[in-house]
C-alpha cells in the first residue's frame, strides 16, 4: 500500500506542477501581448496600417 500511495502523491504534486506552469505561461503570454500592444500603439505613427490607441 505504501507504494501505491506515493504513486499517488507524485501524480498529485506532478498534475500541481503542470496547472502551476500553465498558469505562469498564460500570464507570461497575457504580459507578452500587453507589452507588444504598448510598443504597437506607441509606434503606430511610424507602422503603416497601425492606427494608434487612445
Amino acid at each position: 500500500m505504501a507504494g501505491t500511495w506515493a504513486r499517488r502523491r507524485r501524480l498529485t504534486s506532478l498534475a500541481a506542477v503542470e496547472a502551476a506552469a500553465a498558469t505562469t505561461t498564460a500570464v507570461v503570454v497575457e504580459k507578452e501581448a500587453e507589452a507588444m500592444a504598448e510598443v504597437m500603439a506607441s509606434h503606430a505613427d511610424v507602422v503603416p496600417g497601425v492606427e494608434a490607441k487612445g
